[in-house]
C-alpha cells in the first residue's frame, strides 16, 4: 500500500511540473540583441537574467516582490544582408525551460539607424516584435525591441499576450567580443483568487549578456 501511495505521490509530482513548464515556457528577454550583420555573420552568446515580479499598484516595499533569475543563450546567422535566422534557449524561475527559433528582418537600414521586425516561436510560446537600433559609435549600439510574448510567468493565470519593452546597450571589441546590458519590464495581468480581479502587474528585469559576432572566417 505504501508502494502505491509513493508511485501516485510521484506521478502526480511529475504532471505538476510538466504542467508549470508547458505554461511558463517563454524567454524573458527579446535577445539576441538586434546587431548590424551581414551576409554569413554569427552572433553567438549568452546572459543572465534577474528582476522581481508581483509589481502593481498594490505594491508597499520590496518585500512585496518576489525574485527571479534566468540564463538565455543565442546563436545567430545572417542568410543575407537583411535576413537573420536564430536559435535560443532559456531556463529559469520565471521563463520555465524551452526553445525556439525566429527570423530577424531589416526593413530599413540608414547609416546609424536601423528598424526592422523580429518573430519567434518555440515549446508552448510564441514571440514578436520590432527592434530598433542605433549605432552611438562604431562599437557601441543603442537598442529598443519592444513586442509581445506569450507564455505564462509562474502561474497559468498569466498565459496570454503580454507587452515587452526592453531598452539595451551593446559594446563589441575589435575582435568581436560583445557585452551587453539589457533592462526592461514584461507586462501581464495577475489576480490574487481564481475569482478576483486582475489587475495590471509588470516583472522588471536586467540582462547582462556575452557574446562573439562577425564573420567566422576572420576571427
Amino acid at each position: 500500500m505504501n508502494a502505491l501511495v509513493q508511485l501516485v505521490l510521484r506521478a502526480l509530482t511529475a504532471i505538476t511540473v510538466v504542467y508549470h513548464t508547458l505554461w511558463a515556457c517563454a524567454p524573458v528577454t527579446t535577445l539576441p540583441p538586434p546587431l548590424p550583420m551581414a551576409k554569413g555573420d554569427t552572433n553567438i552568446g549568452g546572459g543572465l537574467i534577474g528582476g522581481a515580479f508581483d509589481l502593481n499598484a498594490q505594491t508597499r516595499s520590496v518585500d512585496d516582490l518576489q525574485g527571479h533569475i534566468n540564463a538565455q543563450g543565442w546563436a545567430s546567422v545572417a542568410v543575407t544582408d537583411w535576413l537573420d535566422a536564430y536559435w535560443t534557449g532559456f531556463l529559469g524561475s520565471s521563463s520555465g525551460g524551452g526553445t525556439g527559433a525566429g527570423l530577424h528582418v531589416d526593413v530599413l537600414e540608414l547609416e546609424r539607424l536601423s528598424l526592422g521586425v523580429q518573430a519567434s516561436g518555440g515549446f508552448a510560446y510564441y514571440a514578436a516584435s520590432l527592434p530598433v537600433a542605433v549605432t552611438v559609435t562604431d562599437q557601441l549600439i543603442l537598442y529598443t525591441n519592444p513586442g509581445i510574448t506569450h507564455g505564462t510567468l509562474i502561474q497559468p493565470s498569466t498565459g496570454r499576450a503580454q507587452p515587452l519593452v526592453p531598452i539595451g546597450l551593446w559594446w563589441t571589441s575589435p575582435r568581436g567580443i560583445g557585452l551587453g546590458a539589457e533592462l526592461g519590464a514584461q507586462g501581464y495581468m495577475e489576480s490574487e483568487d481564481p475569482g478576483s480581479q486582475r489587475r495590471p502587474t509588470l516583472m522588471p528585469y536586467l540582462a547582462l549578456s556575452v557574446g562573439l559576432a562577425g564573420d567566422p572566417r576572420t576571427r
